[in-house]
């Protein structure tokens, strides 16, 4: 499975940027998951505040005094981040990693709904969403640039995952996964004559 830096460095290359905006999305790729960047920014006596904390949101400060922390130590990094948040479509690179990181969300649900966990098709739903809205936002700011190529990969690795799940048609989130089609065969990222995911309920 793809993840967020390999996704966006392969993007770079094929949007034929320059070596110095490849670099710069790299970087942007690296540095912007702030869960991540957190979690290396525990100090013992945190580690020993995670330890005691019994609830979500004792661990979401906690996650939160990391994050701080980090950037108060790192004025570049928390310029760049503040800079992604503020408006990620600002940028090619931004834009990039942007896309790439709902690409890598929608994908890691993929993977667990493909190995049983049928409770994650609605969350799909919801991803699958938020990534429709990005990749308009995308093809609008930056129309010269072939997001589709990476779209009908995804429109096809759903297909491919929930195609033999005999999902339920009346609930809500299998119309909600056929309705995702139906717009991905109006946008030409999915053919018509292709495999028809409803076929397999």
């Amino acid at each position: 499975m793809y993840n967020v830096a390999i996704l966006a460095r392969t993007l770079a290359k094929q949007f034929k940027l320059s070596q110095q905006q490849r670099l710069l999305t790299q970087d942007v790729a690296f540095s912007f998951r702030l869960h991540e960047v957190s979690s290396i920014a525990f100090s013992d006596s945190q580690q020993k505040k995670l330890r005691e904390t019994h609830t979500q949101a004792q661990i979401g400060q906690l996650v939160r005094d990391a994050i701080a922390e980090v950037l108060d130590q790192d004025p570049e990094l928390r310029d760049v981040l503040f800079a992604y948040y503020d408006d990620p479509c600002s940028t090619i690179e931004y834009g990039i990693v942007w896309f790439a990181d709902k690409v890598q969300e929608v994908l890691f649900f993929l993977g667990q709904l493909y190995r049983g966990n049928r409770f994650l098709v609605a969350p799909l739903v919801l991803e699958l969403k938020k990534l429709e809205n990005r990749y308009g936002d995308l093809v609008e700011a930056f129309p010269n640039q072939d997001w589709d190529n990476v779209m009908r990969y995804v429109v096809m690795e759903v297909v491919e995952k929930t195609h033999s799940l005999n999902l339920d048609d009346a609930l809500e989130e299998t119309q909600g996964l056929l309705d995702f089609f139906e717009r991905a065969r109006e946008l030409n990222l999915l053919q018509a004559s292709e495999e028809d995911p409803s076929d397999g309920a």
